[in-house]
């Protein structure tokens, strides 16, 4: 797997676009972009934020709290594409402008034609402490995805579960857990409970498919 060098240049849309020698010629079809030699856009790829990425969207039913309503769609798309296999998977890196790497993650071309992330994707603080990292397999987030704050304590983790449930828990700076929920195809489904600081439970409500019950 060859490793190769970005440079970050700008935000733009949601994502980072990188100056690369990235081999792959794409368009339409895909929530990554269009791809062509030498610039990508790669929204999978934008600079990880300590913020909810969850809200609620209008219902017929009342609201519905689910991720981020564009990032519910783009992962709707990836859950129900049918990719079996990827090829031309490359390592890249985008480095700080001392040098020191920002961030490492990998991408190939799936048998659909799509750009997807494939394996391990790693932020860093200027410290090279870690800031956030998740892994992929065919472009869908596996296993466990955490966001660190600058101290190295962790801030939020996700689990992702084969089956499409997940569980999302955030965490106090004193390591206590914040908040604590479960999610299925990307909407809150289960308990959600909430702590204080010391510890202590302040609520508990459920979900199913997204609407309070």
């Amino acid at each position: 797997m060859n490793l190769k060098m970005v440079s970050l240049i700008s935000n733009d849309l949601g994502g980072v676009r990188f100056m690369g020698a990235m081999r792959a010629r794409m368009s339409g079809g895909s929530h990554y972009g269009s791809f062509e030699a030498r610039r990508v856009m790669a929204p999978g790829l934008h600079r990880p934020q300590n913020r909810l990425l969850v809200g609620r969207v209008t219902s017929p039913g009342g609201p519905v709290w689910c991720h981020n309503e564009n990032c519910c769609m783009n992962a709707r798309s990836l859950n129900s594409a049918r990719t079996k296999s990827i090829a031309r998977v490359e390592k890249f890196r985008a480095a700080y402008s001392d040098g020191a790497t920002k961030a490492t993650w990998n991408a190939g071309v799936g048998d659909d034609g799509r750009y997807l992330l494939h394996g391990r994707e790693t932020w860093f603080f200027e410290d090279q402490k870690k800031l956030y990292e998740a892994d992929y397999d065919l472009g869908r987030k596996v296993g466990t995805e955490t966001l660190w704050r600058r101290d190295g304590s962790i801030a939020w983790q996700w689990l992702h579960n084969a089956d499409g449930t997940s569980q999302w828990t955030q965490y106090w700076d004193n390591a206590r857990k914040r908040a604590e929920s479960k999610w299925r195809n990307f909407h809150a489904d289960g308990p959600a409970k909430l702590w204080d600081r010391p510890g202590q439970l302040l609520s508990q409500v459920n979900f199913a498919n997204g609407v309070k019950q």
